[in-house]
């Protein structure tokens, strides 16, 4: 599947969430979910290394949990509006 695709299924899922972070297993399950076919991991990584550069996710780990939790940006909330 096109890696764009799965860029913009990433800022769906957490546009979902918003305004709760999303631990990473299960972003990538949601992001599974909307693609609803066969799960490309190559293209699922290309789609978090392009929303990153562009600034429009951000992670952080929880202390309480030691997992790494996802969220939205402004840009990437003002992005998913369009």
């Amino acid at each position: 599947m096109n890696a764009a695709l799965y860029r913009k299924y990433i800022r769906e899922a957490l546009a979902l969430a918003s305004p709760y972070p999303v631990p990473d297993k299960a972003l990538q399950d949601n992001v599974a979910t909307l693609a609803g076919g066969p799960f490309d991991l190559s293209a699922y990584r290309r789609g978090m290394e392009w929303n990153l550069a562009k600034d429009y996710i951000r992670s952080r780990t929880n202390e309480d949990t030691d997992q790494v939790e996802w969220k939205l940006t402004a840009l990437g909330e003002a992005k998913e509006n369009l």
